[in-house]
C-alpha cells in the first residue's frame, strides 16, 4: 500500500515537472497582469542554464509631466519687457517733442530779431534822411500849400508847430522814436509819444516822419487798420517826404494783409517802377505774395 503511494507521487511530480518545461510563465507589465508565452517565444532550456523560472524584471515606464513653475513661466517676464519698452518709447517722444518745442522756440525769436532788423534798418534809414534834410521844409511846404500863402517873407506857423521853438519839437520827436531806435525797445511807449508829439506839433517839421512811424509801430503789433490809417495820413499830407517810398512799400504789404490784393500790387508795382532802395523788396514782395 505504501509502496503504491510513493509510485503514485512519483509519477505527478513527473507530470508536473513536464508540464512545467511545456509552459513557461514569464511577467510582462501588461495593464498589471502577466501574460502567458507561447512556446516559441520561450528561451529554449539549454540556453537558460538550469531549469530554475526566472522572471524578467518588470520595465516601468514613468512619464514625467513638466510642471511649470510661476518662478519659470514666460508670461512676467514678456509683461516686464513690454512695460519697459513702453516706457524707453515714453521717454523718446518726450525728448522728440522738447527738441521740436526748442526748434519752435528758436524759429520765433530768429523771426523776431529778422522783423526787428528791417526796422532797424528803416531806422537808419530815417536818420540818415534826416542828417540831409534835417527840416524836411520843401515837402512840408509843397503838402500844405494853404502853411503861408500870403508872401515869401510870412512865417508859417507850421514851421514852429504851436508856437514852439524848432530844437523843442526836435527833442521832442528824438525822445518819441527813442523807444524804437534805442536798445530798449517800447512800441507801446513809441506810439504813445508819437500821438503827443503830433498834437504838440501837428504841422511841424517831424509831422511826416512821426506819421511814418507810427504807421511801422502798428504794423509791427500787427494793427493792420491803425498801420494803414497813418500810412496813408503821411502820402496824403507829404507826398514829397523822404519816407514816401517806404511808407507805399509797408502800405502795399498792408493790403495784402487786409486782402486787399488789386490796391496792394498797384502800390507796390509803383515802388518797382520808381526804383530806389525800396523796388527790389516791392519786387521779392509781388513774386512771392501776389
Amino acid at each position: 500500500m505504501m509502496k503504491a503511494r510513493l509510485l503514485l507521487a512519483a509519477a505527478l511530480w513527473l507530470a508536473a515537472s513536464y508540464v512545467l518545461a511545456e509552459v513557461q510563465i514569464v511577467d510582462r507589465p501588461v495593464n498589471g497582469e502577466a501574460t502567458p508565452v507561447s512556446p516559441a517565444e520561450q528561451v529554449p532550456q539549454s540556453a537558460q542554464g538550469s531549469a530554475v523560472l526566472t522572471a524578467p524584471t518588470p520595465v516601468v515606464t514613468t512619464t514625467t509631466t513638466d510642471v511649470t513653475t510661476e518662478s519659470s513661466s514666460p508670461t512676467p517676464v514678456a509683461n516686464s519687457n513690454s512695460a519697459s519698452e513702453m516706457f524707453y518709447q515714453m521717454q523718446v517722444m518726450q525728448q522728440e517733442i522738447l527738441e521740436l518745442r526748442g526748434a519752435l522756440e528758436e524759429q520765433a525769436h530768429q523771426f523776431k530779431q529778422l522783423k526787428q532788423q528791417r526796422l532797424d534798418d528803416y531806422v537808419d534809414l530815417d536818420r540818415r534822411l534826416s542828417a540831409l534834410n534835417p527840416v524836411g521844409g520843401s515837402a512840408n511846404a509843397s503838402s500844405n500849400p494853404s502853411a503861408g500863402q500870403a508872401g515869401s517873407g510870412q512865417v508859417s506857423s507850421s514851421t514852429t508847430g504851436a508856437a514852439s521853438p524848432v530844437s523843442d519839437e526836435k527833442a521832442h520827436y528824438q525822445s518819441a522814436i527813442d523807444p524804437i531806435i534805442g536798445k530798449v525797445k517800447n512800441l507801446d511807449l513809441a506810439i504813445s509819444l508819437l500821438h503827443e508829439h503830433l498834437k504838440r506839433f501837428p504841422n511841424g517839421q517831424f509831422a511826416g516822419n512821426a506819421k511814418y512811424w507810427l504807421g511801422e509801430s502798428y504794423l509791427v503789433k500787427d494793427n493792420t487798420a491803425e498801420s494803414r490809417k497813418w500810412f496813408e495820413s503821411l502820402l496824403n499830407e507829404y507826398p514829397l517826404h523822404g519816407k514816401v517810398p517806404a511808407a507805399k512799400y509797408k502800405l502795399g504789404v498792408v493790403y495784402h494783409k487786409l486782402g486787399m490784393n488789386a490796391q496792394a500790387r498797384t502800390m507796390l508795382e509803383e515802388v518797382r517802377d520808381a526804383g530806389g532802395p525800396a523796388a527790389s523788396r516791392a519786387t521779392e514782395y509781388i513774386d512771392a505774395n501776389l
